[in-house]
């Protein structure tokens, strides 16, 4: 016995500090993701039995349960669970399977959609409207659905821009080849210059706009995606 707590006394003496910086670290770390899990727990138990009261027809817990989770990963709180799911149980009960499966769904996608394109003080108040007012799926998609259209807009519009640069460069570029290739070229570096300045601000134009653009349609296909899980 005296030897193990000898060993184990040196051990901890050997202990690089960089060690025993992440210790003190993850400690705190796990007690509150204890405390975290048991809260949920509590606030998921609540929400789950305010499912099964005065219900007409079975609501389906499981889709409930996964949406819960899926909504969890997106905003990274509870928020959602104790103060938006009350809402959300309270139409799935006047819903069939399928309508509640895209109800959910669409909820996701919509709740994606705010979270890619605005300021996420605001998300919280977003989904506890919509979950509030929007009482089944066609209402809910069809704000999903108008949010998916400025998305679009807001794409093209960048790609419009990117290509009119992109024109714009290309007869830069064969003004440029032309003066270089003038016999007077050496009386043109001031020009030529201020022509190759001019080209390099379109091209980073170029890119921003282009750039841009792909951002808003890769939102708009991960968004879509997510409103087809059924």
């Amino acid at each position: 016995m005296m030897v193990e707590t000898l060993v184990r006394s040196v051990g901890e003496s050997v202990k690089k500090p960089q060690e025993k910086a992440i210790e003190k670290i993850q400690m705190p770390q796990q007690r509150d993701n204890f405390y975290t899990n048991i809260l949920r727990q509590v606030v998921k138990e609540n929400w789950a039995g305010k499912a099964q009261q005065g219900s007409t027809k079975p609501v389906a817990i499981t889709a409930l349960e996964e949406h819960a989770t899926r909504m969890h990963n997106l905003l990274g709180t509870l928020e959602y669970e104790y103060m938006c799911m009350p809402n959300v149980i309270a139409h799935a009960k006047k819903m069939e399977r399928d309508e509640l499966q895209r109800y959910l769904s669409s909820i996701e996608a919509a709740t994606a959609a705010y979270k890619y394109t605005h300021d996420p003080d605001s998300l919280s108040y977003f989904v506890a409207g919509l979950t509030l007012k929007a009482k089944d799926a066609d209402t809910v998609e069809k704000h999903l659905n108008d949010h998916i259209h400025k998305l679009e807009h807001r794409a093209s519009t960048l790609a419009v821009k990117s290509d009119k640069e992109r024109r714009e460069a290309e007869v830069i570029s064969k003004e440029i080849a032309r003066r270089r290739g003038s016999l007077l070229r050496f009386l043109k570096k001031g020009e030529i210059s201020l022509l190759n300045s001019n080209l390099e601000l379109r091209s980073k134009r170029i890119r921003a706009f282009s750039k841009g653009a792909q951002r808003y349609y890769g939102i708009v296909l991960k968004i879509k995606e997510m409103a087809k899980k059924q």
